[in-house]
């Protein structure tokens, strides 16, 4: 078991209206990777919030409509999103090792200033 970090950096003025990840992995049976993520203002100020859960994948789709789970961590319009990948395997085993793979990770958003969306 392990985990990925990626910080991303939403609009330079206006809100960030966090809409889509899409990621690049391979999960095999028996594997799979929980998603976390946290908001902030400045990209120091992100230590300070907590983790949320918003997604398991257990499969390869993507991308993964993510609005309306975001909504909750990003409640005032954050400009830096964490996210945390957690990559799991449920094999016990000392002998054979199973894991889920990340190659990339992307995460789509709209900036919206004054009300009009950009």
């Amino acid at each position: 078991d392990g985990y990925v970090r990626t910080i991303f950096d939403g609009c330079a003025t206006g809100t960030a209206q966090w809409a889509n990840m899409a990621w690049d992995a391979t999960i095999p049976q028996c594997t799979r990777i929980v998603i976390f993520a946290r908001a902030a203002e400045s990209e120091v100020a992100l230590d300070d919030e907590s983790w949320t859960n918003i997604a398991e994948i257990i499969d390869q789709t993507s991308p993964m409509a993510i609005q309306s789970i975001m909504e909750p961590v990003t409640q005032n319009g954050s400009a830096y999103v964490e996210v945390e990948m957690r990559l799991i395997s449920d094999v016990q085993s000392s002998s054979v090792v199973i894991t889920p793979s990340l190659r990339s990770l992307n995460l789509g958003y709209t900036c919206q200033s004054s009300g009009i969306l950009q």
